[in-house]
């Protein structure tokens, strides 16, 4: 199944954006990043799907993007592996948002159930799913950032909150 997440994380997101929901409602705020990330979505299925059938109107032409779809899918499942599972991790019971403020705030959640892996060079290479911290924290930071960010979050967290993981 993991040769296929690739493929379902992008059909996700779509239906999340067409939707409007993530777990829960998202903000009307959003509703012109919504728009632009549908285009992107459906710029995404036209290059992909679209464009080579048009170009080789044959079923080989689907089957030979498939390769991509399954080395995605294993190389998000095995980076997401690594940053959310390891020794101490915080593992959350329930997900709503009540839970956010009760034991910790959301933020807080966000670094303890998370790590960084390796360092600047691996962020540039597979555009900073090394750095899931600083993408909790700031998800709407580029990822060339993240290896500076890194810096004065884990200094931060340390200090306000004697988290010596990260």
């Amino acid at each position: 199944l993991l040769a296929v997440y690739g493929f379902s994380v992008v059909i996700q997101s779509i239906l999340q954006v067409v939707y409007g929901a993530h777990h829960t409602a998202m903000s009307p705020l959003l509703v012109p990043n919504r728009i632009f990330e549908f285009l992107m979505s459906l710029f995404f299925i036209c290059r992909w799907v679209f464009l080579p059938l048009y170009q080789v109107p044959q079923l080989s032409t689907l089957w030979s993007t498939l390769p991509m779809y399954m080395v995605a899918g294993y190389y998000l499942a095995f980076f997401f592996s690594i940053s959310h599972n390891f020794k101490d991790v915080y593992m959350m019971e329930d997900t709503t948002r009540e839970s956010n403020t009760k034991n910790g705030s959301f933020l807080y959640k966000q670094v303890v159930s998370s790590s960084n892996v390796g360092g600047p060079i691996l962020c540039f290479f597979n555009g900073g799913l090394n750095y899931q911290i600083e993408h909790h924290l700031f998800p709407r930071i580029s990822h060339c950032h993240y290896p500076v960010i890194a810096l004065l979050s884990g200094t931060t967290a340390r200090r306000k909150h004697s988290l010596c993981s990260l």
